[in-house]
């Protein structure tokens, strides 16, 4: 068995999956001390040097530690870019409960949703010893899967209990309405002095009924509560006509047909940047991610991408841009303007940024 210690890219940990199952990555990123909790590391998943996409997966670790515990968890934080492989992920304080090597671990790539497992790469390391402060207790299994599935069944039956009592407010609600509609009604029909059965009676007095029981009805009342009844069906009707399902999003093809200019050109690796375009009812998103070759861009410069598609006044970068380099990329007359806060010369540079606009 070898063991590879991790590559980093930038602040990422290289991890492939094409590696031996007798193989394993000295990942020092896992390594933590008893009482740790909440442990970020970033990483970047590869497929034989390629970048892997995440789209529609999600990350597991999973492992036992030194006492032999089961631990797993999907605390995959944040994706950056799922084409580009690059995410974020927590580690529980339920990992750091035994000092000592981990026996066994593992990262487990799996579709979002499903149990199918997309690929495992085994990894390795270790829990430090807390002797200044008291630990957490006995180390115990830890299914952060289960545990979130129960939760969940927890939550919709919750909802589902919320749901039918307010449904059967809402019945008791209109049972007494009606209820109130037929007392009201009642007062308009006919009384005799003495009521009969089998006899047509009228009553003109106010009459308390504690049950009734209606084979027929007519007159004015009866009417109205149908004409009233019709206009509300009517009403509902109309509305769930009205109603608009949302357009579903246009994702457009990815494309490599950039200009970058002004001290930087494009990178001749097999991740240079390419860029792809996802269209909504009333808006656009871009998104583009890959390598960039810096040909010498002093300290405080800037380098352009001009990108295949119309920029507009009003666009604007969406959220934090993620490169190698202390960067900061915006929008000027139309294209993307890239500031480095570093010099750099002939080297590619990591670019990541989403642009958002509306039209």
């Amino acid at each position: 068995m070898a063991d590879y210690q991790v590559p980093y890219t930038g602040r990422f940990a290289v991890i492939d999956t094409d590696i031996k199952s007798t193989d394993s990555y000295l990942f020092d990123g896992l390594n933590g001390r008893q009482g740790d909790n909440g442990r970020r590391v970033y990483i970047q998943f590869k497929d034989n040097g390629f970048p892997h996409d995440l789209t529609g997966e999600t990350v597991e670790l999973q492992g036992k530690d030194a006492k032999g515990m089961t631990k797993t968890t999907e605390s995959m934080e944040h994706v950056f870019s799922p084409k580009a492989g690059t995410c974020s992920f927590l580690v529980p304080g339920a990992f750091y409960q035994t000092a000592g090597p981990y026996q066994n671990a593992y990262f487990v790539i799996k579709k979002t949703n499903t149990d199918q497992v997309v690929s495992t790469i085994p990894v390795s390391f270790s829990v430090m010893e807390n002797a200044v402060f008291m630990t957490t207790g006995e180390s115990v299994p830890y299914l952060a899967n289960v545990d979130g599935k129960l939760d969940a069944v927890s939550k919709r039956v919750t909802s589902i209990t919320s749901s039918y009592n307010d449904m059967l407010d809402t019945i008791s609600d209109g049972v007494s309405g009606i209820g109130k509609q037929v007392a009201d009604y009642m007062k308009q029909l006919s009384e005799k002095n003495v009521a009969t059965q089998g006899g047509s009676n009228s009553f003109t007095g106010t009459n308390h009924f504690a049950n009734i029981i209606v084979d027929s009805m007519s007159g004015k009342a009866v009417d109205d509560l149908k004409a009233y009844t019709a206009n509300e069906v009517n009403a509902v009707k109309a509305s769930i006509g009205n109603i608009k399902l949302p357009q579903s999003v246009s994702v457009g093809a990815d494309s490599r047909d950039l200009t970058i200019y002004n001290g930087a050109s494009a990178s001749s690796a097999v991740d240079s940047l390419y860029v792809w375009q996802e269209t909504y009812p009333g808006a656009i998103k871009i998104y583009g991610v890959g390598k960039v070759h810096v040909d010498s861009v002093s300290n405080g410069d800037n380098f352009h991408i001009k990108l295949p598609y119309d920029l507009r006044a009003g666009d604007f970068i969406l959220g934090e841009s993620y490169t190698d380099h202390k960067t900061k990329a915006e929008i000027v007359n139309g294209e993307v303007q890239v500031t480095l806060y570093d010099g750099v010369s002939n080297q590619d540079v990591w670019i990541d940024f989403e642009i958002a606009g509306l039209r």
